[in-house]
């Protein structure tokens, strides 16, 4: 008995793979009909079947494919379910990296001035309100361009218009300044690399 069950099995497996393009229920609406088919005729043999019985109504209902073409002929196919694209968020273009750097960089540099002061305020709006930096990276990109770069035209001003400066005193603001502007550029350019990375993800 076991031969017989392990040949019908094998038969419906094949079936059933062949019919992945219908709905489940419909697959399993078909799968049903050939079983009950097969044990219909097996039952009526008045016997116990044999392995010759079960190949003889397995050929007499034609081949998996056979059975499978049919059912597949009478039914339409699932459509394949397509995952929409997921939609780009709000200041996620490729644009807005660079628009980013160049208000902050460009109103830190002449904060002093209105007119870059509301530049810088622009671009740090922009900057913590757009989803492609980590609030670590907006956190960084608002302080360290703003005392790096901002910090060194008025620090120049102040050290070199003091009335008896001594060497090295210069020398030490001089070097925190450089060392402010370096930290204030590097941070910019990290913001322009993983921001443009990130805008060109969205958009792929």
């Amino acid at each position: 008995m076991n031969g017989t069950t392990d040949r019908t099995r094998q038969y419906l497996d094949d079936l059933a793979r062949m019919l992945d393009a219908l709905d489940p229920q419909e697959r399993a609406d078909v799968l049903d009909g050939v079983r009950d088919h097969v044990d219909s005729a097996l039952g009526a043999l008045g016997h116990e079947p044999t392995a010759a019985d079960v190949d003889r109504v397995l050929a007499e209902l034609g081949s998996p494919g056979d059975v499978a073409r049919e059912a597949l002929a009478g039914r339409a196919p699932v459509a394949p379910v397509v995952a929409p694209a997921a939609a780009r968020p709000a200041l996620a273009g490729t644009w807005v990296p660079p628009t980013v750097v160049g208000l902050v960089l460009l109103g830190a540099a002449f904060s002093v001035f209105v007119l870059p002061l509301a530049l810088l305020l622009a671009g740090l709006v922009l900057l913590w309100f757009s989803p492609l930096w980590t609030p670590l990276e907006k956190a960084l990109g608002t302080i360290l361009p703003v005392l790096g770069v901002g910090a060194v035209p008025l620090g120049s001003l102040l050290v070199f218009r003091a009335d008896t400066p001594s060497q090295s005193g210069i020398t030490l603001w001089g070097v925190l300044l450089l060392a402010l502007l370096v930290a204030g550029l590097v941070t910019l350019v990290v913001l322009a690399v993983r921001g443009g990375r990130r805008a060109r993800g969205w958009a792929a």
